[in-house]
C-alpha cells in the first residue's frame, strides 16, 4: 500500500489561545482515519503499532473535546470555516 497525502484537511492555525493544534504525526493518522482506514489499516501504512495510532486518535479526541471520532472530524470542519 502506498502512502497517502497528509494534507487533507484545514488545520486552524491562529494564535489565539482556544487554538487546537496538532502534531504532523497526529495529523497524518486523522487523515487517514477520515479516509475511512481502520486503525489495523492505518498501522501497517504508517509502520507504527496498532496501538500507537489508538494513542494518537485519543489525543485528538481529548484536545477536540469530542465524543468519538466522527464528532471529531465535524469539530475539525466547523473549526476551518
Amino acid at each position: 500500500m502506498s502512502r497517502a497525502p497528509t494534507a487533507l484537511w484545514f488545520w486552524p492555525d491562529t494564535s489565539g489561545d482556544d487554538t487546537v493544534r496538532f502534531t504532523d504525526k497526529q495529523k497524518e493518522v486523522f487523515d487517514l482515519i477520515c479516509r475511512g482506514y481502520s486503525y489495523k489499516e492505518i498501522a501497517f501504512m504508517l509502520g507504527i503499532a496498532e496501538v500507537t495510532v489508538k494513542q494518537r486518535m485519543a489525543t485528538i479526541r481529548k484536545n477536540l473535546g469530542a465524543k468519538n471520532n466522527t464528532h471529531a472530524l465535524k469539530i475539525t470542519v466547523i473549526l476551518s470555516f
